[in-house]
């Protein structure tokens, strides 16, 4: 199967445009603006919830910090952490049913 080109922001708002009959100019605000609120939104540890499309969700992971030989020694017996984000997506039941008839098809 072959993949489709990549759909940019300029790409998006053009888009919505020819849909909606309002000016690129305006579109490409929106898109914007959109871009921004899910952007602050998954930087506060939010999670977007757009109905039947996906679900983004910001989850917090640990994991070891290799130590190098030169720390204190008092402190070798504490293990270093560091905590790391990763965004989860999921998609929601339409897109899910969606993408399982793409992968049907020959």
């Amino acid at each position: 199967m072959k993949k489709p080109p990549t759909l940019t922001k300029q790409q998006l708002a053009r888009r919505i445009g020819q849909r909606t009959r309002l000016s690129n100019r305006v579109t490409a605000q929106v898109v914007d603006a959109l871009i921004v609120i899910l952007s602050d939104q998954l930087a506060a540890g939010g999670r977007i919830e757009i109905a039947n499309f996906l679900t983004l969700d910001i989850q917090p992971h640990t994991r070891l910090v290799k130590r190098s030989e030169e720390s204190d020694n008092e402190h070798l017996f504490t293990p270093l952490t560091e905590i790391f984000f990763v965004l989860k997506v999921r998609p929601g039941k339409q897109l899910r049913q969606h993408l399982r008839t793409l992968a049907r098809r020959p």
